[in-house]
């Protein structure tokens, strides 16, 4: 990946700026061009005479023009008393309409969104996306001033964000999303590299509601499971010198003076809901792909892109010490957890690199090292709140995790470090670290007999550690030799790593692979092992001695056989691990339709089940099976080569029969129905 260079602050996303595959507009030498960032706002060139101009006006009562500058960052006003004898352009802040239902701000290019996102106040009314469109992201004064509280309906459309080496794409599309804010059916594409502490591809900071957004990487690209999308970079300033290898403790965190990535906001004390990330993120401390930092909920939410670093766990030493590397609190859902996370699930890696120099190093149980520690499935770090009786945060219910999971201490399949409230989730992923490892947590807070240790209850984790291949022999930056263990897999019984749980150190009533982990978990009540230890293909009467239902007596998991419900293995073939237990909340029906025979199978939500990308057989392109998911289930999967598909045609599944504007991801989210279409090779 093309390394990113920081500049300094403001925000433009615009089409001005473009010209066919993004390069950037040449105006003739013998004009002077007025860029209005509408389509339908024109003025008309004039030829420069080496006199002075007039600043022209726009007989348009919709529009409200704010400046003219010399630069499409909105920087430099226009002097009109210069004298001009050759050709330029002239970029207008200016925007359409007046935030009313009747007439709403018309969000169509990059100079329109600029100008609404840093008004320098709290915006109200109603916006809507016309159309999509392509730019750069900027940080200024006045987009860190601007707070959204009005209505921003995407309606379907697509902001793409770009980057090349004069305009960086540093933060989001918003700054802050306010109290009375609603962001919805919106999709971000694109590349951004933060230069503040807190930064999100739609917002840095999100009090409101965000609803079925989607955030895509630039590189996306469905068949690889491990290196999805792009960088997402937290990083912060500090005397004057920006710092993107300190890591940072609980106390920055909460103070949000370092750190907090999120593929849609930095830090979400509001609403986030119904929406999937593919982006990849990266963050010094506090990444993740709804959340880099959550104070508030983040329900039915799905993530496909990469978190932390990118590549096998198989890197050399001098990779390892690359402070790139040097990434903390990190989750498939949020890196810090202080709010609730409930019904989300996690496909792709959470993973930074270990320390294996270290690996003697660390007294048992114990996390010295600031850096490389709290990796979860869901969350990095699960800060519980606990008044009287119940939890008011640190609350993870009903998650999904199938990604891979890999530190340096504290890993867990659902939480790297918890002392909050986890229920009714399921882990099935490769694991990795040198200490502090759990197929759910971890490593739990407090004791028995002291401080609250938080819940685990009701939970299934099949996780295993993986086989580590580091060098055993490894030098450090000043040159010092140091031997370390490689993992070993715990599909014999047990591993090398100190403190690795089944479950976690304190759980009740729950469920573990017999070969995950080397520690029965201990239920706080009882003080003896309540849980229960089953094969990867879990039994009926397994499932049924431990009680999974809602405070209605529904049943939160469903339990199916593995002819009927779908099985997963997303990242390999030889840990695979039939999910005929599932949330029951994650059971979707996918019905097919071939010239109007109609098919359907059961399948399980934020799963990618078709990989469109083209495949070429007897001069005929035909979608075909992710090849990640290989393990084959009667009654599932779509049909490779439904319709007959022309040379330079690919065969993709829409939601609309017909409509190729309306095409499929293979993700499923809810109760869907596709359609076969041949469309044209891109």
């Amino acid at each position: 990946m093309k390394k990113l260079v920081k500049i300094s602050y403001a925000l433009i996303l615009g089409t001005s700026l473009l010209s066919g595959c993004g390069k950037k507009n040449v105006v003739a030498e013998d004009q002077i061009i007025f860029d209005t960032g509408y389509e339908s706002v024109v003025i008309n060139p004039i030829k420069p005479n080496g006199g002075k101009i007039n600043k022209p006006t726009i007989n348009d009562p919709s529009v409200t023009v704010y400046g003219f500058y010399s630069d499409p960052l909105f920087q430099n006003e226009f002097d009109f008393n210069q004298n001009i004898s050759e050709g330029l352009t002239i970029y207008l802040r200016a925007l359409k309409g007046d935030g009313s239902e009747s007439n709403p701000y018309l969000i169509e290019s990059g100079l329109s969104l600029l100008t609404f996102t840093s008004l320098k106040s709290t915006i109200t009314g109603i916006a809507k996306v016309t159309k999509s469109f392509a730019g750069y992201s900027y940080y200024s004064d006045d987009y860190a001033a601007t707070t959204f509280n009005g209505t921003f309906l995407g309606q379907g459309n697509t902001i793409e964000v770009l980057f090349d080496e004069n305009y960086q794409s540093n933060t989001g599309v918003f700054y802050k999303v306010g109290e009375s804010g609603v962001v919805k059916d919106l999709t971000i594409k694109g590349n951004i590299e933060g230069v503040k502490a807190s930064t999100g591809a739609l917002c840095n900071f999100n009090y409101g509601t965000i609803d079925n957004v989607e955030t895509i990487g630039t590189s996306y690209h469905t068949s690889n499971g491990c290196n999805n999308g792009v960088s997402l970079m937290t990083s912060f300033e500090e005397d004057g010198k920006t710092v993107v290898n300190d890591f940072g403790t609980h106390g920055s965190l909460a103070t949000l003076e370092k750190g907090g990535a999120g593929g849609i906001c930095g830090t979400n004390y509001g609403t986030i809901q119904n929406s999937i990330n593919k982006m990849m993120v990266k963050a010094t401390i506090g990444g993740g792909s709804m959340a880099g930092i959550n104070y508030g909920t983040i329900v039915n939410c799905f993530n496909r892109g990469a978190i932390g670093t990118t590549g096998n766990y198989s890197v050399n030493s001098t990779q390892i010490r690359d402070p790139e590397f040097n990434e903390s609190y990190l989750g498939g859902m949020a890196g810090a957890n202080f709010g609730t996370i409930h019904q989300c699930v996690n496909a792709n890696q959470v993973f930074t690199a270990r320390l294996p120099w270290l690996f003697n190093n660390a007294p048992a149980g114990q996390s010295d090292f600031s850096n490389r520690i709290r990796i979860g499935g869901i969350a990095g770090y699960n800060f519980g709140t606990y008044e009287t009786d119940h939890y008011t945060g640190g609350i993870i219910t009903e998650c999904l995790n199938v990604g891979r999971v890999h530190g340096d201490m504290q890993v867990g399949g659902i939480a790297g470090y918890s002392n909050g409230y986890i229920s009714d989730c399921f882990s099935t992923a490769y694991m990795g670290g040198r200490s502090c490892v759990g197929t759910i947590v971890g490593w739990q807070g407090g004791t028995l007999d002291g401080s609250k240790i938080g819940v685990v209850k009701n939970c299934i984790g099949f996780g295993r550690v993986m086989k580590g291949t580091f060098p055993q022999t490894i030098q450090d930056a000043d040159g010092n030799t140091f031997t370390g263990e490689s993992l070993t897999d715990s599909s014999g019984g047990g591993s090398n790593v100190n403190e690795y749980y089944k479950t976690a150190k304190y759980a009740s009533k729950c469920v573990y692979h017999n070969n995950s982990g080397n520690e029965n978990p201990i239920d706080p009540e009882t003080g003896s092992n309540t849980s229960i230890s089953t094969t990867a293909i879990m039994s009926e009467a397994a499932y049924e001695q431990v009680n999974h239902l809602d405070d209605s007596n529904n049943n939160i998991w469903n339990y199916c056989s593995t002819d009927v419900c779908t099985a997963i293995a997303p990242f390999g073939t030889s840990w695979q691990v039939y999910l005929n237990v599932i949330p029951a909340w994650l059971v979707k029906t996918v019905t097919y339709v071939v010239d109007g025979a109609s098919s359907s199978f059961k399948a399980v939500a934020g799963v990618l089940y078709v990989d469109n990308n083209a495949q070429k057989s007897s001069d005929k392109y035909t979608s075909s099976l992710n090849s990640n998911l290989s393990v084959v289930v009667p009654g599932r999967g779509l049909p490779s080569r439904a319709i007959d598909v022309p040379n330079g045609h690919v065969l993709k599944w829409t939601t609309v029969e017909g409509d190729a504007n309306a095409l499929w991801d293979g993700i499923v989210r809810n109760n869907i129905t596709v359609y076969p279409i041949a469309v044209p090779m891109e």
